[in-house]
């Protein structure tokens, strides 16, 4: 599969990035992780898998979040509304009329977001590991806690980009490939390519402060939440999914990480 040319759609000011590839009746909306970039991506096999299984399914559309890979840089925090503005403007721009969502961990906010504004334009949600808070509280203690949110963003602030921090993150998001030799160098490079150190520190604050949970009740479109074993415990997805009406929680799925932030999963 060749690479996919790459389109830009206008949300305000800011050019958000896009790839669409395959063709059929449904369009999916892959909505990759917080780094890495559109172009890298096709330079992993695993994560290339993935996709082509979705386009199996009908067109696919990929983008780089503001602030993130081929998208424009900003200064702000962005908030999940800017996002949702940003989701809009590439499925206006790719005359996508309605879709399925397809996403993980904390993207599930972004995607429960734009199913409650947008029940029209979406088909269905399908939601890996799926996390409703950045913080924790009485109704969500498995979250981080504000300390463990101040020393991860000092840690950020000091290492993102480095050599050694890069490869602490990929023994925590995928650590049976930490020891390959290749996919370590494509993800450093993915990960670096994704996010400048600013860039990254701004994603990470939105991603402490944003929450969904009192949006989860009037998401009214189909749903199914998949777990991984190596979930927070059953909560963090049962609990999410439980408040979504219509949503259908799965098994644990056998799924190997790609390394992209864990949200890219590819079937074996």
């Amino acid at each position: 599969m060749e690479t996919p040319d790459v389109f830009y759609a206008r949300s305000g000011d800011v050019a958000i990035a896009y790839q669409v590839l395959g063709e059929g009746p449904v369009d999916v909306v892959f909505v990759r992780g917080f780094a890495g970039d559109l172009l890298s991506a096709w330079e992993q096999p695993r994560l290339v898998r993935f996709i082509r299984d979705l386009a199996q399914l009908g067109r696919v559309i990929m983008l780089d979040k503001r602030g993130t890979g081929l998208s424009d840089r900003v200064r702000e925090v962005p908030t999940l509304e800017t996002r949702m503005d940003d989701l809009r403007a590439v499925m206006d721009d790719a005359r996508s009329e309605r879709a399925v969502l397809w996403t993980a961990q904390e993207g599930a906010r972004l995607a429960a977001l734009f199913a409650a504004t947008y029940p029209e334009r979406v088909a269905g949600l399908v939601l890996f590991d799926p996390t409703a808070k950045g913080r924790a509280s009485p109704d969500y203690p498995w979250a981080e806690g504000d300390e463990e949110w101040r020393a991860r963003l000092a840690e950020i602030r000091r290492g993102w980009g480095r050599t050694e921090f890069l490869d602490r993150c990929l023994a925590e998001w995928a650590p049976g490939m930490r020891d390959d030799p290749d996919f370590r160098a494509w993800f450093h490079a993915h990960m670096r390519r994704g996010l400048s150190p600013g860039s990254a520190l701004a994603f990470f604050r939105m991603m402490m402060d944003s929450a969904v949970s009192d949006v989860l009740p009037v998401v009214r479109v189909p749903t199914v939440v998949l777990a991984s074993p190596s979930a927070a415990g059953p909560a963090s997805t049962s609990r999410a999914g439980s408040r979504v009406r219509g949503s259908s929680p799965c098994p644990p799925l056998r799924a190997s990480t790609t390394g992209s932030t864990r949200t890219s999963i590819a079937w074996r």
